[in-house]
């Protein structure tokens, strides 16, 4: 009773209601015939395989250390790149830190077991991160 008094009324049968984010400003993904979608290769900061990531260096570069980061919105958030730039300055050696980002929003652990099989062995990384928030 105090919805209806306050004004709320639900929407009509058969109409999806959204809160926030508003489905216009959602983030626009690409099918993909494994992993079901990837961002699009089009937008700012997302290589040729679909993530926000520089491009690939394969093989890994002598001297690097190199993370693989699997997961859902929240690895995609951005963190991996942070985790680079804090060994870099935390562990000041002759290695380079490499952190590539392999998650995207929506992403659940089948997915991010199917970009392991692909990417794994040729991205050689010397640990990996798994992260799978609220999928």
């Amino acid at each position: 009773m105090a919805l209806r008094v306050g004004g709320f009324h639900p929407p009509p049968a058969g109409v999806v209601h959204f809160g926030y984010p508003d489905p216009e400003e959602m983030l626009e993904l690409t099918p993909h015939p494994e992993y079901f979608w990837h961002l699009p290769t089009r937008m700012e900061g997302v290589n040729s395989a679909g993530f926000l990531t520089p491009e690939f260096v394969i093989p890994k570069p002598p001297g690097t250390w190199r993370m693989m980061f699997l997961g859902d919105s929240c690895v995609y958030q951005g963190y991996p790149v942070d985790v680079a730039e804090v060994l870099s300055r935390a562990l000041p050696t002759r290695r380079s830190y490499d952190a590539i980002n392999l998650g995207i929003p929506g992403y659940s652990s089948y997915q991010g077991h199917r970009i392991a099989e692909r990417w794994a062995e040729a991205l050689e990384p010397d640990v990996g991160v798994v992260n799978f928030g609220w999928n």
